[in-house]
């Protein structure tokens, strides 16, 4: 297999496991295949912890933490919770992302199959969405209500009322001036 198949997916190889369960194997950057096995009840759950080495995978210069409690692989610094990612993986188990390290798992976008990627790459867009409206929504909360009103309020606005309210001085002069004229004439 080329580096296509690294980048692109799997392997379509299937072989039993000890379990007697059907692995899926997949190949790692270095192009050596690895099977991805159904979980029993005894192992610890981790998502790609078959490329764990003491609950820490270290891919392409990125390093994943292993969290057994959660099911989950872990980037960052995870004690700020209010900058943590939860992504479900379609594969199973969930990514937790500290959104400071966006950049680094770019390094390691080819360790995930493309269901779990395109799931990652989903929930960071989301993510920049929701944080783009709440920066708008603060910046507007933040403004005094007359810059608002001013901003909203277009310059021709104040001109078009001013040349309307002219219009209807000079119709109504002309109305009484009409009147007038009748009242005389008649």
């Amino acid at each position: 297999m080329g580096i296509d198949a690294v980048v692109c997916g799997y392997n379509n190889n299937t072989s039993g496991s000890a379990t007697g369960k059907k692995g899926l194997r997949k190949l790692n950057a270095t192009g050596e295949s690895f099977e991805i096995k159904p979980f029993s009840a005894n192992d610890k759950k981790c998502p790609y912890s078959i490329l764990a080495k003491d609950g820490v995978i270290h891919y392409n210069g990125v390093t994943f933490g292993c969290d057994y409690t959660q099911n989950a692989i872990t980037l960052g610094d995870m004690s700020e919770k209010d900058k943590i990612l939860r992504i479900a993986l379609p594969s199973g188990g969930s990514l937790h992302l500290n959104v400071d390290n966006i950049d680094s798992l770019s390094k390691a976008a080819d360790m995930f199959t493309p269901e779990d990627l395109n799931a990652i790459m989903r929930a960071i867009h989301e993510y920049n969405h929701c944080t783009r409206k709440r920066h708008e929504i603060e910046e507007e909360k933040a403004k005094p209500i007359d810059e608002v009103a001013e901003e909203n309020e277009s310059p021709d606005a104040e001109k078009k009322s001013e040349i309307e309210e002219k219009a209807l001085i000079s119709q109504l002069n002309a109305y009484h001036l009409e009147q007038y004229h009748k009242l005389i004439l008649n």
